[in-house]
C-alpha cells in the first residue's frame, strides 16, 4: 500500500493528464509564486496544482485525493479530503481512492456541503471535505451507495 502523501501525489498525476485530454483548454504548471518570506515555492507548494488556459480565461485547479476511513467513535465510514486552502483556487477536483477503483468528482464551490467552516481549522491547515456515512451501515459498499454517494452528488459532478 502507497502512504497517503504518495498516492495523493500519483492521483493528482493521474487526474491531471486525464484533465489535459481536453480539446477546450490546455494544462500548465501553477505559475510560480514565493512564500511571505520571499523564498521561492516549489511545485508541490503552490496553493493550486495547475492551470487551465482556454477560451480567454484562465482557470486555477486544486486536486485533493482522500481513501475510505473507518470512524471509530462514529461507527460508521466516511472520506475526508483535507488542507484545502480556500479562494486559492477556481475549482476543486475530489479524487476517492476506493477498492473498486479511483472516483474523480468536481466539486461545486458555492454550495460547500461537506465544508468545515470553523476558523481554526481552516487557519491551521486549511478547510476540508467530509462526507460520512450512517452508523447503521458497516459494509462500505452499502455506505457508499446509500448514504455516502447520494451526499456527494448534492455537492459534485462526477467526471470519471
Amino acid at each position: 500500500t502507497w502512504s497517503p502523501s504518495s498516492r495523493g501525489f500519483y492521483l493528482e498525476r493521474l487526474v491531471r493528464l486525464y484533465d489535459s485530454r481536453s480539446p477546450s483548454y490546455s494544462v500548465e504548471d501553477a505559475v510560480a509564486c514565493c512564500a511571505s518570506d520571499g523564498r521561492a515555492l516549489g511545485p508541490r507548494q503552490r496553493s493550486y496544482d495547475w492551470l487551465r488556459r482556454g477560451n480567454g480565461r484562465d482557470v486555477r485547479v486544486e486536486a485533493k485525493s482522500a481513501a475510505f476511513q473507518w470512524g471509530s467513535t462514529s461507527s460508521s465510514w466516511c472520506v475526508c479530503f483535507t488542507a484545502i486552502k480556500e479562494n486559492a483556487f477556481d475549482c476543486l477536483l475530489l479524487l476517492l481512492y476506493a477498492p473498486w477503483g479511483v472516483e474523480l468528482w468536481e466539486y461545486n464551490l458555492e454550495k460547500r456541503v461537506g465544508m468545515s467552516s470553523a476558523e481554526k481549522s481552516r487557519t491551521a491547515g486549511g478547510a476540508s471535505v467530509f462526507i460520512g456515512g450512517r452508523a447503521s451501515d458497516r459494509c462500505l459498499v452499502s455506505a457508499w451507495r446509500q448514504s455516502i454517494r447520494p451526499r456527494l452528488t448534492t455537492t459534485a459532478a462526477h467526471l470519471a
